[in-house]
């Protein structure tokens, strides 16, 4: 009766791993392969708005935009797989991770059709928009989308940044920074 019981408990854990497994790879599928169709309000030189669509996706280090493939890697060698792509105007910030505390963010300019930037970093975060309002963390150093450092934070080895908010009125980040055992945010006025 032991051995049974013990049969078909192993069944069942095979069943539910097979399933979350199965349901982990077909998430991920959908979420690397997948196009996303995007409308942008753009201007063109008279003030007149108007909608540019395109296709977008990634799998592994390649990024896809409108049927053609671009390999991260070959301007940030160090990308081992691109993990996200978000829209900020006529860009796409396409994020390639490196290790667990560095990334890089490819600046994809959909208009030339290429990256024009790379920042390296984490928690990279723009508004409006637009990406030269950007600002991320390189380790404790709080740094503008050129690389000017804004802030460099009292930090140990065992902290890292997490995570970052713009304030409000956008005059400041909230850096939420953690360790092993705790959680603290520092505020960092912007200019």
């Amino acid at each position: 009766m032991k051995k049974i019981l013990a049969l078909i408990l192993a069944g069942l854990f095979i069943f539910a791993f097979a399933a979350c497994s199965s349901d982990k790879s077909e998430a991920q599928d959908a979420g690397e392969q997948a196009a996303a169709e995007v409308t942008d309000a753009a201007e063109d030189a008279s003030g007149v708005s108007q909608k540019m669509e395109y296709d977008y996706g990634f799998s592994g280090t390649t990024f896809t935009f409108d049927g053609t493939d671009y390999d991260m890697s070959e301007g940030a060698e160090l990308v081992n797989a691109v993990v996200d792509a978000v829209p900020a105007g006529k860009n796409i910030v396409v994020e390639g991770h490196i290790n667990p505390h560095m990334n890089a963010y490819g600046i994809f300019d959909t208009e030339a059709r290429e990256f024009v930037n790379y920042v390296y970093g984490t928690c990279f975060i723009w508004y409006d928009g637009d990406v030269a309002t950007g600002v991320y963390a390189d380790h404790a150093d709080i740094c503008a989308y050129d690389g000017t450092v804004i802030a460099s934070l009292d930090m140990s080895e065992q902290e890292v940044v997490y995570a970052m908010a713009f304030s409000e009125d956008r005059s400041s980040v909230d850096v939420t920074i953690l360790n092993d055992t705790d959680e603290r945010t520092v505020q960092v006025p912007l200019g």
